[in-house]
């Protein structure tokens, strides 16, 4: 899907330390959530566990005190039937006395229920039937008490065998009151046979409930008492064959069975509640620490990965800066950067070698320039003497001969010189030529790293749709949380440990963000004086073209003077009838010479310019120069210093009067020092030391106002005129350091 040029202006208003945040925050975002859903999860895992076991444990507990209650009630049964003695009555509320102790605050008001009962039951002030009702109301509010629905099956089948264990012992007290009184009202035949069909269902229920029976097996294997009670409802005016012990001991001992199965399957659910919630607890830990663990990796990966793409980028932009024709990069890899790092290698050393033949050659067209004029001047004062000299030359003709051939002698020569200039001159332009097409590759190579973060914007635009997602997962996300109720509330401290994660890694991203901005400008920077070194090479062109042809001028008029010179020579034997001709040849050499002098003086200028442009490269790194990046970290890290001191964190003794100075940090000094002499003239000089000056006395009136005890106006101060103004010198340090650089 192709970008709109409008979002694609958008985009490239990003660094790329931020285009990187814009990544990698969806994707920890989600890992947040889904890290708060698991731990939720297993913490609700591990109460849910947890308050299995403790009504497990209340469910064995009050199963000793109904088994105690029904030993009581048989007892009670028996002393007002006559058939109990006191003491035996006395044992059994012993044990049901231990049972209420062991079952807490919970048994309280049973404990004070329980005692008038007894005393009517010592003085016999109760009749049997009432008395077992009362017991029975107590048993029934015991076990109804116990809120099993979700407890698991296991909890479920020892409440049914609890439930059979009750109706056994309501049979036994029935019977036995029936046989010490010698018949079986209608009302007490139905209840024997309504608890007998209750004890079979409850045992049936508790047995489907169970995945292993072997705990049930004896119970549901024979019932001796069905014998007995069988003979009760056939006869229920008597006589039976047995006694009212004889039912006693027989409905006992199948209330003893039911007691050993229950304290089995007590035992078991004890135990494997007990594993469940020892498991639950590990489950979390292990879920936490892993979490912990990746986040702690994903926060070293980002800055690994933000190191290894930020670092070479400032290398080169610092090099391109600096015009240091020395320094490698490190070319190492297949990336781009690694590429564009090869490529501005190749160009410093065509570069410098192009630098040192024009110097070379500009020393040595100075020189020559120099002899071209020396000879020029001895030439027209040797015109000047044969223009002067034409009436006498009759008589000084073997003179005047011998200076014209040392003339044509010294124009050879020059000729010669300039044929040699012409050669040099040639080899400098096709160096300037060559260095020019190394710049166009090194400008290349730049556009290369510019399409990277185009790629790189299509890359963050997909992530961007997934943070859209991500973000309606943790909406859900915490819907589900704020339905869970109480049980959300594991939810907060989770969240707020990954929220302090992800605080941390977010708090690297930002510092890498400022890294990758100051980078890119510097590489935006690095772009424009490569383009500027282009153009300069381009003019370095222009000139030495100029020179060539300037040269060949020079050639073409040293060959006329020679021709003129080779005529002159020729006609020295006519010379005395020809003097108006010869005082004409001069004039016309002279003229020639002037304009040779004028051609000397043009080729000295162009050396000049030349040597003018190859010194910029060793001269910009003698001016006072500013660690932009370090500056701009120093003054980030004043926030999170004073941020310490406010909240305790930090013992750091910041005098607040050596603060509020602005001439002590490396800005300052910068400002004040080498700052003033090289960027005075840039508009915002004076604005930055102003607004650096402020952020000081700001730094030094938070310090104060907390050393006055007021710390909410300090972290106020902090919070908005402190960051505003650290913002601002930021700001206006780099615009001003790309404009020094532009």
């Amino acid at each position: 899907m192709a970008v709109k040029p409008s979002a694609r202006a958008a985009l490239r208003r990003f660094t790329i330390r931020r285009k990187l945040a814009v990544l990698l925050v969806p994707i920890l975002t989600l890992l947040a959530a889904l890290a708060v859903f698991g731990a939720g999860t297993l913490w609700n895992r591990a109460r849910a566990a947890s308050g299995t076991r403790a009504l497990a444990l209340r469910c064995v507990a009050t199963g000793d005190l109904v088994h105690a209650l029904q030993g009581e009630r048989g007892r009670t049964s028996g002393f007002l039937s006559g058939s109990t003695s006191p003491a035996e009555l006395a044992a059994a509320r012993g044990e049901t006395d231990r049972a209420l102790r062991a079952l807490g605050d919970g048994a309280a008001d049973l404990s004070a229920r329980l005692a008038p009962l007894r005393t009517q039951v010592d003085a016999h002030a109760l009749a049997v039937p009432d008395a077992l009702a009362a017991l029975g109301r107590e048993i029934a509010s015991l076990l109804d008490g116990l809120d099993l629905l979700h407890a698991g099956p296991e909890a479920q089948a020892l409440q049914r065998l609890q439930w059979a264990k009750e109706a056994a012992g309501q049979e036994r007290a029935t019977g036995m009151a029936a046989v010490s009184a010698g018949s079986l009202g209608p009302a007490a035949q139905g209840r024997l046979a309504a608890l007998a069909a209750l004890q079979e269902d409850r045992l049936d229920h508790a047995a489907s409930l169970l995945p292993d029976r072997k705990d049930l097996e004896e119970v549901l294997a024979g019932n001796p008492l069905r014998a007995l009670r069988t003979a009760l409802l056939e006869r229920p005016a008597g006589p039976w064959p047995f006694t009212a012990a004889d039912w006693f001991r027989t409905a006992t001992e199948r209330m003893d069975k039911l007691r050993a199965a229950e304290v089995a399957m007590a035992g078991r659910l004890e135990r494997q509640v007990k594993d469940e919630a020892a498991s639950a607890q590990v489950a979390l830990g292990v879920f936490l620490a892993v979490v912990g663990a990746v986040l702690a990796l994903t926060g070293v990966l980002i800055r690994t990965v933000a190191a290894g793409l930020t670092l070479p980028l400032v290398e080169l932009a610092d090099a391109i800066h600096r015009k240091d024709l020395n320094q490698r990069l490190d070319a190492d890899g297949q990336d781009e950067i690694a590429g564009l790092a090869r490529a501005f290698n190749g160009f410093q050393d065509h570069l410098g070698g192009i630098i040192r033949s024009i110097q070379g050659a500009s020393a040595q067209v100075a020189t020559l320039a120099g002899q071209l004029v020396a000879g020029a001047g001895e030439t027209q004062r040797a015109t000047d003497q044969v223009a002067s000299g034409s009436e006498q030359q009759r008589g000084a003709m073997d003179q005047a001969s011998a200076a014209i051939h040392q003339l044509s002698a010294s124009v050879e020569q020059v000729a010669r010189t300039v044929e040699e200039a012409l050669v040099r001159a040639a080899s400098a332009q096709s160096e300037a030529a060559l260095g020019t097409g190394y710049g166009r590759e090194t400008a290349d190579a730049m556009e290369g790293i510019q399409q990277a973060m185009e790629r790189i914007v299509s890359a963050v635009r997909v992530i961007q749709e997934i943070a859209n997602q991500t973000n309606l997962l943790s909406l859900n996300a915490a819907i589900e949380a704020a339905k869970a109720g109480e049980l959300g509330k594991g939810f907060a401290v989770v969240a707020e440990e990954v929220r302090k994660l992800a605080e941390r890694s977010a708090g690297s991203a930002r510092e890498i963000e400022a890294l990758i901005a100051h980078t890119r400008e510097i590489v935006g920077t690095g772009a424009a004086k490569v383009a500027g070194t282009s153009a300069a090479l381009e003019r370095i062109l222009v000139e030495v073209s100029t020179l060539a042809r300037q040269m060949e001028e020079i050639d073409l008029a040293s060959r006329e003077q020679a021709k003129a010179g080779n005529d002159i020579a020729h006609q020295t034997e006519g010379v005395r009838a020809t003097s108006e001709q010869n005082a004409a040849g001069a004039v016309e050499l002279a003229a020639t010479v002037q304009e040779t002098i004028s051609h000397l003086s043009d080729l000295a200028k162009v050396s000049d310019r030349l040597a003018q442009e190859a010194s910029v490269f060793n001269q910009e790194s003698r001016d006072g120069t500013l660690d932009v990046l370090g500056a701009v970290s120093a003054h980030q890290a004043w926030s999170g210093r004073l941020r310490n001191v406010l909240d305790g964190r930090s013992d750091e003794n910041l005098d607040p009067e050596v603060v509020g100075c602005d001439d002590r940090c490396s800005l300052g000094k910068w400002i004040h020092g080498p700052g003033k002499a090289c960027c005075s003239h840039l508009p915002d000089f004076p604005v930055l030391r102003g607004r650096h000056a402020e952020f000081h006395t700001l730094a030094a009136r938070v310090l104060t106002t907390h050393a006055q005890g007021q710390r909410d106006l300090a972290k106020a101060l902090l919070d908005k005129d402190f960051t505003v103004a650290s913002r601002e010198v930021i700001a206006l340090l780099t615009r001003m350091d790309f404009s020094k650089r532009a």
